[in-house]
């Protein structure tokens, strides 16, 4: 009985969406490890480590350029962005924060404060989802715990595609998903 209720609490983490609807408050802070500069889950860290060596053994340049944000740090990233919105375009406080939502979300609603979320990149000049990295992580990805977390408007919560941002579910429901066709928000 412990150990099932273990498993729950696990998967719970796993799986756990953040986004307006259901938001995480400012004193929310998980387990993190550093991973070269980096802070993520640790429970993502060897199956990353994984990914990434096998990547290189590809003789692709993979690399992750971004994991956990903190409350304070996506506050600042969604205001900055905000106001650059507003100058830039004349558009009212509502319009521009109407706009910025569909790419960066408000301090409490980024699923990157989980820490389960990372940002990938390559060392190739050319737009990340046209690159060989982006495919190796197309095709190998769940083989390794990772989904692209948004691949459209429909079904993330209204964030726009985002190539490089992956998240980490754990291999089982990774590989569910896929045979499923579905994202982690109808998971």
């Amino acid at each position: 009985e412990q150990i099932q209720e273990e498993i729950d609490n696990f998967n719970a983490k796993l799986l756990k969406v953040v986004n307006s609807a259901s938001p995480e408050d400012e004193n929310f802070v998980p387990e993190l490890v550093d991973f070269n500069g980096i802070k993520i889950s640790p429970l993502m860290k060897y199956h990353l480590e994984d990914l990434l060596f096998d990547a290189k053994n590809e003789g692709l340049s993979l690399k992750v350029v971004n994991g956990y944000i903190s409350f304070e740090e996506q506050k600042e990233i969604y205001t900055t962005a905000v106001q650059k919105y507003k100058e830039s375009s004349k558009a009212s406080v509502v319009k521009a924060e109407s706009y910025v939502k569909k790419t960066i979300p408000k301090e409490g609603e980024c699923e990157q404060q989980t820490g389960l979320i990372v940002e990938f990149a390559s060392d190739s000049d050319e737009d990340f989802e046209k690159s060989e990295e982006y495919h190796f992580l197309m095709k190998n990805c769940v083989n390794y715990g990772f989904i692209l977390r948004y691949p459209n408007t429909e079904n993330t919560g209204g964030r726009k595609f985002s190539p490089s941002l992956f998240r980490y579910v754990g291999i089982d429901h990774a590989k569910t998903m896929r045979s499923y066709n579905m994202t982690l928000d109808e998971y």
